[in-house]
């Protein structure tokens, strides 16, 4: 979903809102003080006779300069009605706007989790509940990052760093390259399938051995809207092409993460994901 025009990150309006609102105050102050004076010239030429002066005496100077204090002062509370009016309306759009990101978000989620729970339950009918209790956990850290950038986009390297955490040991695992922010919508997908990649090095890969390790690459392609990430594995067993057709597998397709090129090289399997960075 691409990111709403009007989803602020606080409840403070935007800069360019805040000098619409500001000029805009500015010209209404304008107005009241215009309009005071025009009204002042009015009465004494419509309804005073003999016309007063300003400068009559001190009685007269203090009369119109209360009147002008008195005029200022109502204009004053106006203004002041007038922006609360607006920053209540701001706050009530934006209370909606969350309200209805929230339901949006929560029926996403709840749409992989279940997603997630049959295609595990498939994959492995015996080892059902360890394996989808460690996939909903690396579901909550994409999350958890997700959240970070008010729900709307994540960074590549934070994403993939927390993918990998549980698996880390020391320096085996490795992230290199360019970063940049990826739209909600490519950040659950790109931490589900990073956190295949380290289940199946765990297995059967780079991470099963002592000296295995894992070189990730990233590039940002700003100019065609696009990142890569490249997934290498070495010092692990001989690589063989799988008899089956995993739930790995079948979360690397997501057509969000490329879908991925793997291929099943002997000195270690290699993985490519294409992301686009634009919503």
């Amino acid at each position: 979903k691409a990111r709403a025009a009007a989803s602020p990150s606080d409840s403070r309006c935007a800069p360019a809102s805040c000098g619409a609102l500001r000029s805009r105050c500015g010209c209404c102050w304008r107005a009241g003080a215009m309009a005071i004076f025009v009204s002042m010239a009015l009465v004494n030429t419509l309804f005073m006779r003999p016309q007063v002066s300003v400068t009559q005496d001190w009685h007269t100077a203090a009369t119109m300069t209360l009147f002008v204090l008195s005029c200022g002062l109502l204009v004053a509370i106006a203004q002041i009605l007038r922006v609360t009016v607006v920053q209540l309306q701001a706050a009530t759009d934006r209370a909606e706007y969350l309200n209805q990101e929230l339901l949006h978000r929560v029926r996403n989620s709840l749409t992989v989790v279940n997603a997630l729970a049959a295609m595990t339950f498939k994959a492995e009918p015996v080892n059902f509940i360890p394996v989808f209790s460690k996939r909903m956990g690396a579901l909550a850290r994409g999350l958890d990052v997700l959240s970070l950038h008010d729900g709307q986009e994540c960074d590549l390297h934070a994403m993939i760093n927390q993918a990998c955490a549980p698996f880390a040991e020391g320096s085996r695992i490795t992230v290199t390259g360019s970063t940049g922010m990826l739209p909600s919508q490519a950040c659950i997908p790109l931490i589900l399938g990073i956190h295949e990649l380290c289940t199946n090095a765990v297995k059967y890969g780079a991470l099963s051995v002592v000296d295995g390790e894992i070189r990730i690459e990233t590039e940002w392609d700003s100019a065609n809207g696009a990142a890569s990430v490249l997934w290498q594995e070495s010092g692990g067993p001989t690589v063989t092409l799988p008899e089956r057709r995993g739930l790995g597998s079948a979360l690397l397709a997501d057509p969000l993460l490329g879908p991925a090129t793997i291929a099943f090289e002997p000195q270690g399997l290699r993985c490519e994901l294409r992301l686009k960075t634009a919503g």
